[in-house]
């Protein structure tokens, strides 16, 4: 039997692209869609449609700790690093609905 393992398990970068996040800051945690770019959390998108870059987000099994540009820090745990965001009105709705998920 062989054994599947993610590409974060066996240690490479994950694939650019967008993932869903529990992004935590200031004692609250969100759940949104990141973009990931060459092995870092690049951009928060916000449900309103914002979109956050962040400085230096290198992903480690998964997370991420990162600063905005005013200095504000984040932590970021991809929920699937083999999942890509789906872009629908479905998934949006759900996500707006469950934006302070505490999972």
């Amino acid at each position: 039997m062989v054994a599947s393992i993610t590409p974060a398990q066996a240690g490479f970068d994950p694939i650019d692209g967008t993932y869903d996040a529990h992004v935590a800051t200031g004692g609250q945690v969100f759940r949104v869609p990141v973009e990931v770019v060459q092995g870092k959390v690049a951009t928060i998108i916000w449900p309103n449609g914002a979109r956050m870059p962040l400085k230096e987000a290198r992903i480690r099994d998964g997370k991420s700790t990162a600063q905005n540009a005013e200095g504000i820090s984040f932590t970021i745990n991809i929920s699937n690093l083999e999942y890509k965001y789906d872009d629908s009105d479905e998934f949006r709705d759900r996500t707006d609905r469950n934006t302070f998920d505490d999972e």
